[in-house]
């Protein structure tokens, strides 16, 4: 029936399915057949007629995958947005709650194994100068390990406390950028700003091998499909860290200069020298604001980069898990470019300074 009209809607006689050819912006694709038909005396009369290809089903010659091959399907739009307050719920809340203690607990095992190799080569340097014994290294060691340790641990409540909070924040202001984003623009857009990574990669990787055969144009386009998808699917996520995190700064800042101000001006001698510090003080501080603002914001952006990058890379490797490893290992890794790099600048400000 569907072919039928379609032959009728066309103008055409035949209609049969194929996905040999692209799809043009309405799906379908005409082509001439040429047949043979014997005419009332018997001769051999040439006849030519159209046919509507329909690029839906699997064909023997080898298919072109394109970006409409993979996203084929009939999934509703926005259907990876999450509720407002889906995080919630009993089995989302507990997920997070484990996902950042376990955040939690293994930073400060990671900054006590840091710190103590640290420790551990300044010993070992110490005792190479004849500065301390080699039982006098091994005593402070252990001082240090059993000190340091304790107290580390002490803080794991409050800091629990505060990265749990802030993972709600974040998420909260995130569902609120999301309603936001739903009053601008359209469901499809809203579908890229809310796609899930790791149900992309999997459907795309499903797709994509039942299409292609050409194994280099294949990953060449998966690549790139899933950059921009992990890059649109986090957009709104690095947002909100971002916006949380340029809030705590001027908090910071807020309570410092306010601190600040109040020193000064119990100390000073005059008012009008009070008043010349304070605003040289401001000026101080607004422009450390704006440079600290402006590497948290390049930070977060390359970090976004970074992130696609790696949940592309990791598709290829693992549809899915793949996805999200290498998107969190790129993340972590542009954090530690950056600091490293700011550590670096920030130390040579200070040497010139110095000079």
């Amino acid at each position: 029936c569907g072919a039928r009209t379609l032959a009728a809607l066309f103008g055409t006689s035949q209609v049969r399915m194929s996905c040999i050819h692209l799809l043009n912006s309405y799906g379908l694709l005409a082509d001439s057949v040429r047949k043979q038909q014997k005419d009332d005396g018997g001769s051999i009369v040439k006849t030519t007629t159209n046919q509507m290809i329909l690029a839906t089903s699997l064909s023997m010659e080898s298919p072109v995958l394109t970006r409409e091959h993979l996203w084929a399907g009939n999934d509703p739009l926005c259907k990876h947005r999450k509720g407002f307050f889906d995080h919630l719920k009993p089995r989302a809340f507990i997920m997070s709650t484990l996902r950042v203690m376990i955040q939690q607990g293994t930073l400060i095992m990671a900054n006590f194994m840091s710190d103590q190799l640290e420790g551990e080569m300044k010993r070992n340097q110490s005792v190479q100068e004849g500065k301390i014994s080699q039982p006098e290294a091994d005593e402070q060691a252990q001082e240090w390990e059993k000190e340091e340790w304790e107290k580390r641990w002490k803080l794991f409540p409050s800091r629990l406390f505060t990265a749990f909070a802030k993972y709600h924040t974040i998420t909260i202001l995130m569902r609120s950028y999301e309603k936001l984003a739903s009053l601008r623009y359209d469901n499809v857009v809203l579908d890229k700003l809310t796609m899930d990574p790791f149900f992309a990669a999997k459907k795309l990787m499903s797709t994509s091998s039942q299409v292609a055969e050409n194994k280099a144009a294949e990953n060449t386009v998966i690549v790139k499909e899933m950059f921009y998808t992990t890059f649109w699917g986090n957009l709104i996520a690095f947002m909100a860290d971002y916006s949380v995190h340029q809030v705590i700064l001027c908090y910071g800042y807020y309570v410092y200069v306010r601190r600040k101000r109040q020193q000064q001006q119990q100390a000073a001698s005059s008012p009008s020298s009070s008043e010349e510090k304070v605003v040289v003080l401001d000026a101080a501080i607004l422009t450390s604001l704006l440079r600290k603002s402006t590497q948290l914001f390049v930070s977060r952006t390359f970090g976004l980069i970074c992130s696609a990058a790696g949940g592309a890379i990791g598709t290829l490797w693992w549809p899915g898990w793949g996805t999200v490893l290498l998107s969190n290992m790129g993340e972590g890794a542009a954090s530690v470019v950056m600091d490293d790099g700011l550590a670096i600048s920030s130390k040579n400000n200070k040497q010139n300074d110095g000079d």
